[in-house]
């Protein structure tokens, strides 16, 4: 094997290995992509990872091919984005809570409706966006991979990016089936736990974003 897609073949391992890295604690978007497997369809669950992973591939491709001046402004409105984001989350937790008291109904049929998927996936791309310490997590893994150097490896910085998006999307594809047949195996009050977990874990995470020092 030459030695040069060798390392190209490295290189996407590496890819995919960091895309599932970052996506896999649960957060926000993890929270919503089984959120929306559950109200809606897997497949919407999954709408949710991919904008997430999408972003995802943004802030990489900023910090691959060396976008700082975009970089430094998402740092200068670091705080008024977090807590955007903050207040979002706070609303999605307490809307949450107040569906869990009427009512709940298990998901029982697809919903194919291409909009559900639309705002689906703007709404992981848009807590994504809200969080720039992604961007600079990003920035360490190029910089820990030898990929932040002048001129630009556009080849080895492209093929990063690439299998980062794709890890990404394929934990999200995984996380969101896997709970949709978790909750369909063990019927609805565990979903109804679910709810109140992701309730609690939105709520908290949104405080976080409002009070926690920049």
């Amino acid at each position: 094997m030459p030695t040069e897609l060798l390392h190209w073949l490295i290189l996407a391992a590496k890819g995919l290995i960091i895309g599932i890295a970052v996506s896999a604690p649960v957060g926000a978007v993890g929270v919503l992509v089984i959120r929306r497997a559950l109200a809606y369809h897997p497949w919407n669950g999954f709408f949710a990872g991919l904008g997430g992973a999408f972003g995802d591939a943004i802030f990489a491709s900023m910090a691959g091919f060396g976008l700082t001046a975009i970089t430094d402004v998402l740092n200068a409105w670091q705080w008024p984005l977090r807590a955007g984001g903050g207040v979002i989350l706070l609303i999605i937790g307490v809307a949450l809570i107040i569906h869990i008291k009427k009512t709940y109904n298990s998901p029982r049929e697809v919903d194919k409706r291409p909009m559900r998927r639309r705002k689906a996936f703007l709404a992981g791309l848009a807590l994504t966006l809200g969080n720039p310490v992604i961007a600079l997590t990003f920035f360490a893994v190029f910089a820990a991979a030898g990929l932040t150097s002048n001129p630009v490896n556009y080849v080895d910085t492209g093929i990063l990016v690439v299998t980062i998006f794709l890890g990404t999307a394929l934990w999200f594809l995984a996380l969101s089936f896997s709970a949709y047949a978790v909750i369909r195996r063990h019927g609805e009050r565990a979903a109804r736990i679910f709810d109140v977990f992701a309730a609690g874990l939105l709520i908290v995470i949104g405080l976080f974003a409002l009070f926690s020092p920049v």
